[in-house]
């Protein structure tokens, strides 16, 4: 799968994993305005929604279907806000942040 917003370098890379206990919003992802590349990735079989605007909602924000469903952040449409997810049933959240 390619990735076409990865930046042309970032220092570091860090891999984090979260799993979601349902119905729970997480901040998955704190401000830094170092951040320059960001993937986040539902590793589980139950939908996550991602929201950029405080705490997570089921059926609002950025879905990502169980399985395979990804959302990634780079040079056009990066954000370097805290970052909230959850899950209606429970899910894992796999995360690769570049600064």
């Amino acid at each position: 799968m390619a990735f076409p917003n990865v930046p042309q370098a970032y220092l570091h890379a860090a891999h984090t994993s979260v799993v979601l206990a349902p119905n729970t919003s997480v901040k998955v992802l704190s401000a830094s305005p170092y951040t320059v590349y960001g993937l986040f990735a539902n590793d589980g079989v139950n939908k996550i929604y991602l929201s950029f605007n405080g705490p997570a909602t089921v059926g609002l924000g950025i879905p990502l279907v169980g399985g395979d469903g990804s959302y990634e952040m780079g040079d056009e449409n990066l954000y370097q806000g805290d970052v909230y997810a959850i899950s209606q049933l429970g899910s894992t959240l796999l995360i690769t942040v570049g600064t």
